[in-house]
């Protein structure tokens, strides 16, 4: 009998710390500084995306990241967002850019071009690292967890694997956080995100894998969505096509900064 999620105690990792250490003048004096930046960096990012302008938008973002650090506890700060909406923009730019730009534009940073060369599974397992890495508190960083990671990071991940046609690493994220997101649920505001993540997995990822009987018995036996969400996905089941799933940019143009 398949179940939703697979629990796994705290003593796995260790209490979460929800507040185990608070900002001082200094960190917050840092973090306002950060975001003075980060905001208009953010803005010319995302022109510079849609002008297809993706050397300057690597560039630009690791100007970014070297301003945002990890957490330093397992509750929101200052940077919460930009982290979200950066990690979102370098996930979809790699796997964007992957076998549709040519690596021979010399304009091209070499890290990126790197990453352009790897195999496929390599390419979406080094993004699923770099994000886990990003997310997972200072206090967890010998032991970076997939459950620290917002539920709209962990889509886009498997948007990205679905487009590269690595199912079964999509499927490992997705089982991957599903087991160790109670770890840290009470810090990750997911109400919507876990029904979007148990959406991709069961009407599009599963399907690809022609897993649907698990994805149907995986819907049925879930305890966290609404009845009438999982009536609407179990309707939505057709073993003979699979709902069509396009890479959709999930950062916003707007250009003024959260």
């Amino acid at each position: 009998m398949p179940t939703a999620t697979t629990t796994i105690t705290a003593n796995a990792f260790g209490a979460v710390p929800l507040h185990s250490k608070y900002p001082t003048a200094h960190t917050q004096d840092t973090s306002n500084s950060s975001l003075k930046t980060l905001r208009p960096l953010y803005s010319r990012a995302t022109r510079a995306f849609v002008q297809r302008e993706f050397s300057l938008v690597y560039s630009l973002m690791e100007s970014a990241f070297a301003l945002l650090p990890p957490p330093l506890v397992a509750s929101p700060d200052a940077l919460s967002s930009h982290r979200k909406k950066w990690d979102l923009l370098r996930i979809t730019l790699e796997s964007t850019m992957y076998g549709s730009h040519s690596l021979s534009d010399p304009s091209l940073h070499h890290r990126l071009k790197e990453d352009l060369l790897l195999p496929p599974p390599v390419l979406i397992d080094t993004l699923l690292r770099r994000s886990t890495r990003l997310f997972t508190p200072t206090a967890f960083s010998q032991r970076p967890s997939e459950g620290f990671l917002p539920a709209q990071i962990v889509v886009t991940l498997v948007l990205a694997s679905l487009k590269l046609e690595c199912n079964q690493v999509g499927r490992g994220i997705i089982e991957e956080w599903l087991a160790k997101r109670h770890l840290v649920e009470r810090i990750q505001d997911d109400e919507d995100g876990y029904q979007k993540v148990v959406e991709i997995y069961c009407l599009h990822l599963l399907p690809r894998l022609d897993e649907w009987e698990y994805a149907d018995e995986f819907l049925r036996y879930d305890q966290e969505l609404p009845q009438q969400v999982k009536n609407v996905f179990l309707a939505s089941f057709h073993p003979i096509t699979v709902p069509p799933l396009t890479l959709c940019l999930p950062f916003s143009f707007n250009s003024k900064a959260v």
